[in-house]
């Protein structure tokens, strides 16, 4: 395989400020916000990438009555 398996990743959260010091802890790195796609009440927080390295990045994904836990992530 010449590419990376995954490329791009979601979790869904519920209490995003939970989430982003939880994470932000674990990999010891600050996440950033995106903008919300037009249209769609939702926030979106990205791990950082950086282009040409290995590896996949991916978000922490707030929305109303959206999913959370188990597993309510997105590959």
């Amino acid at each position: 395989m010449n590419n990376n398996p995954v490329g791009w990743f979601e979790i869904y959260v519920q209490d995003m400020e939970r989430a982003k010091r939880f994470y932000e802890s674990v990999f010891q790195t600050k996440l950033e916000r995106l903008d919300s796609p037009a249209g769609m009440p939702v926030e979106l927080w990205s791990f950082p990438m950086m282009k040409g390295q290995m590896g996949a990045s991916g978000a922490l994904v707030k929305m109303a009555d959206g999913p959370s836990g188990g597993n309510a992530v997105l590959v």
